[in-house]
């Protein structure tokens, strides 16, 4: 059976294999992320077990490098004054409450929004608006339930002092070494890219730093993010909901930045979106509300594994989000033709005083 346990371990070990690796290279010839992780010496048999084994992160993780705990066992993380490790207590206890605090809500938020009203057919006895509310409700709910595990696992990690992070400007020291959680980007997110940066952090990071910048050799940043997902895919199990689930953030994510794109170059839409204060609330509860309800819509087939139960879900709400997504390399044509950018608006109108001048010659020529 494959579980929580090997998925952790799995990256852990291909790490471990990578740093090893790029140990063998030249100082110059490592990226800055090589430079931090990269090992010039194989781990001794002890070493290797306690940072494949370590409690705090054995289980649901988080991710760290092979490194961290090296320095970390070696006491490179103690006070250089004192010798001492420092205090771990407040911030250890501070995540752990955090995490308590967010299981008691996702226990009490699944009673009123469960899995099987999804796929059971209770979604076709209430109106459509309240689906997709109840959609994003059930996506909320969730989350959280990932989002306190790693908590709880994120306090177990800072009590014992593997996740010091150095200093702030006070001199304070800072625990997040290895956060894998940003509660505040996540529950005020706007916008689906901002959900990597605040979920699942360690994670996306491993796969930012050991799969999607190895592929640079390919030349096309969409074939290694599509790579990229399709190794999270494969890494999270065989249910045909997980390879649905990260298509479908690809699709997401490319359309989120295609949209701002054509937003961004049109000075109109520009104008309208990010420069009028008077419309600036009400686009940002908007957006607010767009990314909270579809990320639900989007975490259903992650959730309900098969394609039986999340082809019932979606089909509750008629794919609307799907034809949205999926359709916009056909309307989007339209679109950046009806507003487009400056730069082809003075494209064409340099065009077209060629072509003026050019016909005044010919006929003068003429």
């Amino acid at each position: 059976m494959w579980t929580t346990p090997h998925c952790v371990l799995t990256l852990r070990l291909c790490g471990l294999a990578f740093d090893l690796k790029d140990g063998q290279k030249a100082e110059k010839d490592r990226s800055s992320d090589q430079k931090a992780a990269a090992l010039t010496e194989l781990p001794s048999l002890l070493e290797l077990l306690g940072n494949c084994y370590f409690c705090g992160g054995c289980l649901i993780g988080p991710q760290f490098t092979t490194k961290r705990y090296l320095d970390f066992v070696s006491g490179v993380f103690k006070d250089r004054n004192t010798g001492e490790a420092p205090s771990t207590i407040v911030a250890a206890v501070e995540r752990l409450a955090c995490g308590i605090t967010f299981l008691i809500v996702n226990q009490i938020g699944q009673a009123y929004f469960p899995n099987d009203s999804l796929h059971n057919g209770y979604l076709l006895t209430v109106p459509f608006w309240y689906r997709m509310v109840f959609i994003g409700m059930w996506g909320f709910f969730t989350c959280y339930k990932y989002l306190s595990v790693w908590l709880i696992s994120e306090g177990s990690c800072v009590l014992a002092g593997i996740t010091h992070n150095g200093t702030d400007a006070q001199g304070r020291d800072k625990w997040d070494g290895c956060k894998n959680v940003s509660i505040r980007i996540w529950n005020l997110r706007t916008s689906f890219g901002e959900i990597v940066h605040s979920f699942n952090i360690n994670t996306n990071r491993w796969v930012l730093c050991y799969v999607y910048k190895r592929l640079r050799f390919v030349g096309n940043k969409l074939v290694s993010q599509a790579c990229a997902l399709a190794f999270l895919a494969m890494w999270h199990g065989h249910y045909s909901g997980y390879y649905h689930a990260f298509v479908l953030e690809f699709v997401v994510l490319f359309f989120e930045t295609r949209l701002v794109e054509l937003i961004t170059r049109n000075a109109m839409l520009n104008k309208i979106v990010y420069e009028t204060p008077v419309l600036q609330p009400g686009i940002l509860v908007f957006k607010w509300l767009w990314c909270h309800i579809l990320t639900g819509y989007c975490l259903m087939s992650f959730g309900l594994l098969t394609y039986t139960r999340f082809h019932s879900a979606f089909t509750a709400v008629y794919y609307w989000p799907h034809i949205v997504w999926y359709g916009w390399p056909l309307y989007s044509i339209v679109l950046f033709k009806l507003f487009p950018s400056k730069t082809d608006k003075k494209d064409r109108k340099n065009a077209a005083a060629t072509t003026s001048a050019q016909e005044v010659t010919d006929t003068k020529n003429h």
